[in-house]
């Protein structure tokens, strides 16, 4: 479940380790929490295709309250690379 502040609240343990690809140690910190940062990162070897629609399906479900700004904010934290991405699959995702 993902909390209005964008944070992984709750997930199972078969999502744990075949979806999203965590370790097995939780998530104490809020900002380690935030879903798109938890998804560019925890999904080692996992295609970008899939990376990507996880992605852009939250993005999608957050952009009516988040103006990409905020989203970018947000993320401020990444590399030049995946700011890039996050921005165009802001500009991609449905309202």
């Amino acid at each position: 479940m993902i909390s209005y502040n964008l944070e992984l609240t709750w997930y199972n343990e078969a999502a744990r380790k075949n979806i999203l690809g965590f370790d097995t140690h939780a998530r104490p910190r809020s900002e380690s929490r935030n879903i798109f940062l938890l998804l560019l990162n925890s999904l080692v070897g996992r295609s970008a295709a899939c990376r990507n629609e996880l992605l852009r399906l939250h993005i999608s479900l957050t952009k009516a309250r988040l103006p990409k700004p905020g989203l970018l904010e947000i993320v401020k934290g990444l590399g030049p690379h995946q700011q890039t991405l996050m921005e165009e699959l802001y500009d991609q995702s449905l309202t």
